[in-house]
């Protein structure tokens, strides 16, 4: 499933955002934290807006240029964090609907295999969903 893989790229994104804040919090910046940079734009690229991927871009010269980016950055990971959590939340929503759908319309669906197979999936993502959601209420927003 397509959501899986986005979900798997939300929780690569979010790690590597978290270790570029404590680096930059730390004022540990070294070649490894351009590094997480760019493979963060990387990540980002295919499911955020291009107008955050240029922002992460500014950060990372700013950086570069040694000036102090720990708002810019606070700003960055404050909304890419709420832009994750409402995508999350929209697909947490159409997966419910599907499952309330088809056992409403299509009583008949819930005896086949198939449906209880696909369900099963469903119902997995939607579980792993929440778990996710859950973690990124646990990250804190401002250091």
């Amino acid at each position: 499933m397509e959501i899986n893989k986005k979900l798997k790229l939300y929780q690569e994104a979010v790690n590597k955002i978290e270790k570029i804040e404590d680096d930059i919090y730390r004022r540990n910046v070294t070649c490894t934290t351009y590094d997480s940079i760019n493979e963060l734009i990387e990540c980002l690229t295919d499911i955020i807006p291009d107008e955050k991927i240029i922002v992460l871009i500014r950060i990372n010269k700013s950086l570069k240029k040694d000036l102090d980016i720990n708002q810019d950055f606070r700003n960055f990971k404050k909304d890419v964090l709420n832009l994750i959590r409402e995508y999350l939340k929209e697909k947490l929503n159409t997966i419910n609907e599907l499952i309330n759908l088809i056992e409403v319309d299509y009583p008949c669906a819930a005896e086949l295999q198939s449906y209880s197979s696909f369900k099963l999936d469903l119902r997995s993502v939607s579980r792993e969903i929440k778990e996710f959601m859950e973690y990124l209420e646990t990250i804190p927003r401002i250091r």
